[in-house]
């Protein structure tokens, strides 16, 4: 351990400016910021190192400040944690260390580089993607990705994010805290606010998610990214139970993964991750203790959550060849089968205009003789006995008022 004490720096009363002004302030030496002049550095077993100080830093309003203590780790892979005595953790990985030096001053990485401040002691909300910030008082963790996109997880276990292209005026008030916000309401088709037609498309977008479903069985097809995520917390999570088989589908190899979880129901004021006795509560009644234990008789019912994952080998060049000559040899025999059978197609006979009227003739006088009223008939192959009954009704009609009016008609009444 290594104690540094500077009192020319406890008598001036460094106070750190408001938001990330001073963001930068302590990059050649941590004792800038330090409010005490007293910095205290501790070597851990596995290198790394903990430099301990206090800091005071402005407030909104006037002559308002706040004192905390304030812990920096640093990794011996060059990650770096801050922890403030109010509960914010901010963690900057490696990776993300030096990409902030590659876009910034580009230093030598790990010893004189700097660009990691003003992500390490500036503002929460203006902190760049791939930098982690936690807050123990509230329980939560998130970050934020390079298009904006909020990802919080909670102390319960619990999980929100906020996509930057929803544009929700109401959501942006309310804050990334409202973890179910109100969905829109449309009737059918594709749904996009007014707001967002003229955002630009996303530069990363996550690969689908495809099901088929076939009575009551779902299968999920999933891209190489999406199995070693899910691979990645099946394997971290110790409620899971995994197991591995060789098998043959339609003889080809492949492993088969099972993946069993019991369901749990989630309380908000008991999280999984807390022992059940861990928050004491006062009972409201007393009941009686039994002084023998009784056994249940009602069975216990407990749901688990089963998946199973094939993996198939991966194909070699030779397999992938394989398998396009056959479908290009499968598609060839399709073409040629539809060739023979249009050569083979029976078509029906033609039938003339005047035969066709002949036939008409023939199914009208049957449908007369049985009875059959030929207005009725729905079908399209009736429509022209429909016209000729139609026809012979309307001269049958015209020749009885010849009879009536024409010149023998008229003689006829005379007669009489």
């Amino acid at each position: 351990m290594k104690v540094t004490s500077d009192p020319v720096k406890a008598r001036s009363g460094t106070v750190i400016g408001l938001g990330g002004t001073d963001a930068l302030m302590g990059k050649d030496s941590i004792m800038e910021r330090s409010y005490g002049g007293l910095i205290t550095e501790t070597l851990l077993p596995d290198r790394s190192t903990i430099c301990s100080y206090l800091e005071r830093q402005e407030l909104p309003g006037y002559n308002m400040f706040s004192t905390s203590l304030i812990h920096i780790v640093k990794r011996d892979d060059y990650s770096v944690i801050k922890v403030r005595q109010d509960g914010e953790v901010v963690v900057i990985t490696s990776e993300e260390r030096a990409y902030l030096n590659s876009i910034g001053k580009e230093m030598e990485f790990g010893v004189a580089d700097y660009d990691y401040f003003f992500e390490l002691f500036g503002v929460p909300a203006e902190r760049r993607s791939g930098v982690y910030t936690a807050n123990l008082e509230q329980g939560r963790l998130w970050t934020q990705d390079e298009e904006g996109n909020y990802f919080m997880i909670f102390a319960n276990g619990d999980s929100t994010e906020k996509l930057s292209v929803s544009f929700n005026l109401d959501q942006m008030v309310q804050g990334i805290d409202n973890k179910e916000p109100s969905s829109p309401r449309f009737k059918d088709g594709e749904y996009i606010e007014d707001e967002c037609k003229f955002l630009p498309p996303p530069k990363t977008v996550g690969d689908p998610r495809l099901f088929l479903i076939k009575d009551d069985v779902i299968t999920e097809y999933s891209s190489e990214e999406q199995l070693r995520y899910v691979f990645l917390l099946n394997h971290k999570d110790g409620e899971v139970i995994r197991s591995e088989k060789e098998i043959k589908i339609e003889n080809e190899k492949a492993k088969s993964h099972h993946f069993m979880k019991k369901v749990k129901n989630f309380n908000p004021t008991n999280p999984s991750h807390l022992p059940a006795d861990s928050v004491p509560k006062v009972p409201q009644v007393l009941d009686m203790v039994n002084q023998t234990v009784s056994i249940a008789n009602d069975p216990i019912i407990e749901r688990f959550l089963w998946r199973n994952i094939i993996e198939y080998s991966v194909p070699s060049d030779g397999d992938v060849e394989v398998f396009e000559n056959a479908c290009k040899q499968k598609d060839d025999m399709r073409d040629k089968q539809h060739e023979v059978s249009q050569k083979l197609k029976l078509e029906g006979p033609k039938v003339s205009d005047d035969q066709f009227t002949t036939q008409c003739r023939i199914m009208l006088r049957i449908a007369r003789q049985r009875g059959i009223n030929v207005s009725n008939l729905l079908a399209d192959d009736y429509n022209q006995i429909k016209l000729d009954d139609r026809d012979e009704k309307r001269n049958a009609l015209l020749e009885t008022l010849d009879e009536a009016f024409g010149p023998n008609g008229e003689q006829n009444r005379d007669t009489t």
